[in-house]
């Protein structure tokens, strides 16, 4: 009588294989979702950034009293407009009125991202930085508590 079916060796090696394979799939999809995630804070930063010269602008046009006060500032010298200042002009942060606290939802999915637009007065003119803060898993390069 001939038996039908795999033997046990069988059945270990396949389940073998297919451990290695999600493993290597695993890593991969792990490294795909970790470096999406470094793109959004980036271009976090440069959505902080580009809100800088809308304000400048704005603060030049119209000649009224803003957030940034540009003219005030003296050369070389740099000014951090926190992201409560910037509710006004983002609207993807969720802030705490009473301790008039922002922050921005964060990429890598564990909790909330703190930042601020740094403005920096030279020569040729205002530069705009944006700077985020989540916590281990990203700090923009220079930012400062």
């Amino acid at each position: 009588m001939k038996n039908k079916g795999f033997t046990l060796i069988e059945l270990l090696a396949v389940i073998v294989v297919l451990g290695v394979i999600m493993t290597i799939a695993g890593v991969s999809v792990m490294k795909i979702r970790n470096d999406a995630a470094l793109q959004e804070a980036k271009k976090l930063e440069d959505t902080i950034a580009d809100l800088g010269p809308g304000i400048y602008s704005n603060e030049v046009i119209t000649d009224d009293t803003s957030i940034l006060n540009y003219d005030d500032m003296k050369l070389d010298s740099s000014k951090k407009i926190t992201l409560y200042e910037l509710k006004d002009y983002l609207k993807e942060l969720e802030c705490d009125e009473k301790d008039k606290k922002c922050q921005i939802k964060s990429p890598f999915g564990n909790g909330y991202c703190d930042g601020y637009l740094e403005v920096k007065k030279t020569t040729d003119g205002p530069s705009f930085k944006g700077y985020i803060y989540c916590g281990d898993s990203y700090k923009t390069g220079g930012y400062k508590e």
